[in-house]
């Protein structure tokens, strides 16, 4: 069984968490010249996630179609991908898309949803991922979201303690079940 957590923040992008002020990397809007990098970047971070749940994640010499998908997520005007370089070298993205959400037993929302942080594995701990956070609440804030959210995999601890870290919190939990399909007759 996999669980993944969603969790949220109505922090603001400016607002100091813990008094301590990391290093902050420069990031940028990713371009269709930078498609090729964050395709290898993809590859590494499914990896990992194949890794823990092969049953939910292709292995990555199966991914086909990535760098289509990728043109096509840098055309959308709801969505951004941000990149932070390190020596011409694209160490790591980010993806953001806002959403308005309705739904008759709830308010109305604007949130930005996060898809993924991905850090190359030799620049990890450099404060990449904090300011590839911040890039995307930034750009959220100016997009009128009011809150973000994002969904770890309950196996990411490392992604959860940034994410939490940052700000968020727990806003509710996903959970699976497999299904034996001898229950179907």
């Amino acid at each position: 069984m996999q669980n993944t957590l969603t969790i949220s923040s109505n922090r603001c992008a400016t607002e100091p968490q813990n008094n301590i002020t990391p290093k902050m990397h420069p990031c940028r809007p990713a371009i269709a010249a930078d498609v090729s990098a964050l395709c290898e970047l993809e590859k590494e971070l499914n990896r990992t996630h194949y890794e823990a749940a092969p049953s939910v994640f292709r292995a990555p010499e199966a991914i086909t179609g990535a760098h289509d998908t990728w043109l096509a997520l840098l055309a959308k005007p709801n969505a951004a991908c941000f990149v932070a370089e390190i020596d011409q070298t694209v160490a790591g993205y980010c993806t953001v898309e806002v959403i308005d959400e309705t739904h008759p037993l709830a308010q109305p929302v604007r949130y930005a949803r996060l898809g993924v942080i991905c850090v190359s594995p030799s620049f990890r701990h450099q404060g990449i991922a904090r300011s590839l956070l911040a890039t995307a609440e930034a750009w959220s804030a100016q997009h009128s979201a009011n809150e973000m959210r994002l969904t770890v995999w309950q196996f990411n601890q490392p992604a959860a303690s940034l994410y939490e870290s940052a700000g968020f919190a727990t806003h509710s939990f996903t959970m699976s079940k497999p299904i034996d399909p001898a229950n179907s007759e």
